[in-house]
């Protein structure tokens, strides 16, 4: 803000109005003023680190003519009551737009912050540029199809190092994959163990086998630590696959079943205890045995089948 300040019952400038939402640094932190002095001392004080530029506009009144002005996204200066297109007299588009004008001025809705005639004059030379590009894309595109048209035309209009169609050089391209970049082709199950990539980010739904009894870190941690145990258990399998079989027992010779003697400690109905509670197994003869304790209605279980 410019203006002078013309009382001293005003808030010198500058200073925010009230009801202003925009952000103002500190000022949550500052009572017993009004807003606008609050803000005026915010603004001015060097204490504040603030932006170098304000939200706050001129006040000066803006002259009605203005000297020809630099367009910021052309090179060309931008002179009021300039045509943009002397060729089409039907065109209503001009430089000098006048407010109240109801049409559609092409590319308008970029454009704001800044009177109608000058924002329309921005968006009509945008809107222009755009027509011009446009346009020559067009000749350049019949330029290629009167060159694949009439190949005796390719010394005087070729424009180009290479003509188009481009030859094929194989039948069958392989794909292009550069050395530089991250793939992400590959399956983490299929890396080798001790690769940085053998394992699944976090967020994966996916079963990764072995990783239940992991806990206590990261996600990709955990799932790098359960597929080097799944390869090396799958690298076992297969190495036990392939090895062959070796029988050490001499050919020609049985054994009866009846004369198998049961290792020690795999005895499955001991004869001087009984089995322990909620044994789920099944034992001869127990569904006939009531009034004793499960213990002792088992021990022996042997014993009550009949012998032949």
């Amino acid at each position: 803000m410019t203006m002078g300040r013309k009382t001293w019952l005003m808030t010198p400038d500058p200073y925010h109005i009230p009801g202003y939402c925009g952000y103002c640094p500190q000022l949550k932190y500052h009572i017993g003023r009004t807003f606008g002095g609050h803000t005026h001392n915010l603004l001015t004080s060097r204490d504040v680190a603030c932006s170098g530029r304000s939200v706050l506009a001129s006040t000066e009144p803006a002259q009605y003519y203005e000297e020809p002005t630099q367009s910021p996204f052309y090179d060309r200066p931008i002179h009021p009551g300039e045509e943009l297109s002397s060729s089409r007299p039907e065109l209503k588009l001009t430089s000098s737009m006048v407010p109240g004008y109801t049409g559609v001025i092409p590319k308008g809705q970029h454009y704001f912050g800044c009177r109608y005639a000058l924002a329309s004059r921005h968006a009509i030379d945008d809107f222009q540029r755009d027509q011009i590009q446009l346009h020559q894309q067009a000749v350049d595109m019949r330029r290629t199809a009167e060159l694949q048209r009439d190949p005796t035309l390719r010394g005087s209009m070729t424009s180009s190092q290479h003509t188009t169609p481009l030859m094929s050089m194989s039948q069958y391209p392989e794909p292009y994959v550069t050395d530089f970049a991250r793939q992400h082709t590959e399956s983490a199950f299929l890396l080798p163990p001790g690769h940085p990539d053998k394992r699944f980010m976090s967020g994966y739904t996916g079963f990764v086998p072995k990783a239940r009894k992991y806990l206590g870190e990261g996600y990709p941690i955990i799932s790098q630590q359960a597929l080097s145990e799944h390869f090396g258990e799958q690298s076992r399998l297969d190495r036990l696959k392939s090895a062959p079989v070796e029988v050490t027992r001499p050919l020609g010779t049985t054994v009866r079943p009846d004369t198998v003697v049961p290792k020690a400690g795999s005895l499955l109905y001991p004869k001087t205890s009984g089995l322990v509670p909620r044994y789920t197994g099944h034992i001869p003869s127990h569904r006939f045995s009531f009034g004793v304790p499960f213990g002792q209605s088992t021990q022996n279980a042997l014993a009550t089948l009949p012998r032949e």
